[in-house]
């Protein structure tokens, strides 16, 4: 049990479990020690733990963590490197290709997404955004962390006296050390970075698993986005055929739904008073100095800021509703569309109003002056170009 247990640990880091303890004994006393010993030897060796107990002494010696170290230590994301070299030692990579990737992966020709997580190595090191300090300070800080570390990890000797002096005793020059400093003085980042997550540069890096998902969700993006493409062309198709019809005088274009409460259209104008699309429907009467226009279809009504259009014993649209009108904006300044609100100095403050609001359609539901929500369309009008807007509320 003492032998086991000193294998375990020197492999694994953890010690055997009773189950484990039982069944090496057994083993054991069925075929001896030597055989039971190079089968648990072998089974720590292919084990996960095995990987993650070689990798401590290598994450120490590269400064690995997942805070940043100065000021407030917050929070970064270095554990795919932290993975990368777990994986290197389960997978029994030779020690050079080891050195070159975590030095220089990002050099070698077509790298790939493990290769440049290896150069994760020399982003271990201490990174401030503390405001005040010196930016071009802590950057040279950062590459002389890596210099530091690269000598003791790969040299095998510190060579933080030379950076400061020369010394009788010592191996390593001042002008050596600032050799081997502009190797990393070279890299596009700035010396206060990191108050919200990694520093920059930084790359994705989705794990196998993740990149899986980011694999499908492209394939049914490309097959959706292949599918839209073939119902656009399809139904360009039919609205073509449809106008050209139209154009022919052989289809009737359908006239104002059955439901429809209030409609106008401004060619059956009489002075002031605005005729309604049906004989049944509210009539509409003009506040202020009628212009008429050319409009999409037939006249228009220009409202210019002094002109409305009132109606008479207006139905209240509580429920389910439909508003739309043809519009041409010649300016970007807010307008009120269509109004059945009430309104203290100017401010909306009960019922709903649809409104031009900073170039979009909005539609206000007011409660009270201080309980107002705005639905705002994400499309911006375009000036002097008509266009049909509907405003549909459910």
């Amino acid at each position: 049990h003492t032998l086991l247990r000193r294998l375990t640990l020197d492999l694994s880091g953890l010690p055997p479990t009773v189950e484990q303890q039982v069944l090496f004994q057994d083993n054991v006393n069925a075929h001896g020690l030597d055989r039971s010993w190079q089968t648990e030897v072998e089974r720590l060796l292919s084990s996960p733990s095995y990987g993650e107990r070689m990798a401590v002494h290598w994450l120490d010696l590269a400064r690995y963590a997942d805070t940043h170290g100065y000021h407030t230590d917050s929070h970064r994301d270095m554990w795919r490197w932290r993975d990368w070299v777990i994986d290197a030692f389960n997978s029994n990579m030779h020690f050079d290709q080891f050195t070159i990737e975590q030095l220089a992966g990002d050099l070698l020709e077509k790298p790939t997404l493990d290769q440049l997580i290896a150069t994760g190595f020399n982003r271990n090191h201490m990174i401030n955004f503390e405001a005040g300090a010196l930016e071009e300070e802590y950057l040279s800080e950062y590459i002389m962390d890596r210099v530091s570390t690269t000598a003791t990890v790969w040299l095998g000797q510190t060579i933080g006296c030379s950076r400061c002096h020369d010394h009788k005793f010592d191996p390593i020059s001042q002008k050596e050390f600032y050799r081997f400093y502009a190797f990393f003085n070279n890299v596009d980042e700035v010396g206060i970075d990191g108050r919200a997550g990694n520093a920059h540069p930084y790359i994705e890096a989705p794990t196998k698993l993740q990149q899986h998902h980011r694999d499908d969700l492209s394939q049914s993006i490309a097959q959706h986005q292949s599918l839209i493409k073939r119902r656009l062309a399809d139904s360009q198709s039919a609205v073509k055929q449809y106008t050209e019809l139209v154009l022919a005088n052989e289809v009737k274009l359908p006239g104002p739904p059955n439901d429809m409460k209030v409609g106008f259209g401004f060619d059956a104008s009489d002075g002031n008073d605005v005729i309604p699309h049906r004989r049944n429907l509210p009539q509409g009467k003009i506040a202020g100095s009628p212009i008429y226009l050319p409009g999409k279809f037939s006249e228009s009504l220009l409202f210019d800021g002094s002109t409305m259009v009132t109606v008479g014993n207006p139905p209240q649209l509580v429920n389910d509703f439909t508003l739309s009108m043809w519009l041409y904006p010649t300016t970007e300044d807010n307008a009120v569309l269509f109004s059945q609100a009430e309104y203290e100095d100017d401010v909306i403050s009960t019922g709903f109003d649809v409104v031009i609001s900073e170039g979009s359609i909005a539609i206000r539901l007011a409660e009270s002056a201080d309980k107002v929500r705005e639905l705002r369309s994400q499309h911006q009008l375009k000036k002097t170009q008509w266009q049909h807007i509907v405003v549909q509320y459910s």
